[in-house]
Order: structure tokens, then sequence, then C-alpha cells
């Protein structure tokens, strides 16, 4: 495909414990805003929109004491 067809977006950044649950809120609320955007649509096409956020390095037993 095209690039003119796809739309690809990736970040890695360090996110604290306290924003985790106000991060995944967001996710679920712009994932929600965008079916209700296309769902009426009929399409010509179809699409795979993925979402993720999961830890790539995770804290040693020494931090997860400390929290």
């Amino acid at each position: 495909h095209s690039p003119d067809e796809r739309e690809l977006r990736g970040t890695t950044l360090a996110l604290s414990r306290e924003k985790l649950e106000e991060a995944k809120h967001l996710i679920r609320k712009f994932h929600r805003q965008f079916v209700r955007l296309v769902a009426s649509d009929q399409g010509d096409a179809v699409y795979q929109l993925q979402l993720s956020l999961y830890p790539v390095v995770l804290p040693t037993e020494d931090e997860n004491e400390n929290h």
C-alpha cells in the first residue's frame, strides 16, 4: 500500500504509575470517538487501527519496593 494510505505513529516515553490510569482512559476515549466517527461510513476499504500502551522496561525489585 502507498504511504498515503497509512498513518503510523510511535513514541517511547517514561510514564509514572500515577499517570498510567489517566493515559489508559485517554486511549479508551480516543478509541470510542474514532469508532463513532467512522462507524456510520460505508467505507470502500478495510483498515486496522491498533493502539497499544505497554511497559518496555519494567522496574527492578529495588524500585518496586520504593513505591
